[in-house]
């Protein structure tokens, strides 16, 4: 994640051999975020706490749906909690949910 040039935090979407793997954007459950731009649209705890909800403005969604960012499962093996959505820290959580705007996957 990057926000005007600074890196923030390197994080991952997507499961097993989809992970961050744009080719496999299109396979739901499983597949990474799909590429496009994002709008920052609350949040909720539907996935933890401070799970930010994802509003897709561009970009193809593959019949996809449910875009959010959360954090890893509690008590399991690191690397596993995306079913698609973005898996950052609750420091970096709190800093999008903060200045909000667009978030844009771009690969």
């Amino acid at each position: 994640l990057y926000h005007n040039s600074e890196f923030i935090e390197a994080g991952y979407s997507g499961s097993l051999t989809n992970k961050n793997n744009p080719d496999r954007q299109h396979v739901r459950g499983m597949g990474p975020l799909p590429q496009g731009t994002y709008r920052i649209a609350g949040h909720s705890t539907s996935k933890g706490p401070l799970t930010i909800i994802l509003v897709q403005t561009s970009g193809e969604s593959f019949g996809r749906s449910a875009f959010r960012i959360h954090g890893e499962r509690v008590n399991k093996p690191a690397g596993f909690a995306s079913e698609g959505c973005i898996i950052m820290s609750l420091a970096t959580r709190r800093r999008v949910l903060r200045e909000g705007g667009t978030l844009e996957v771009v690969r």
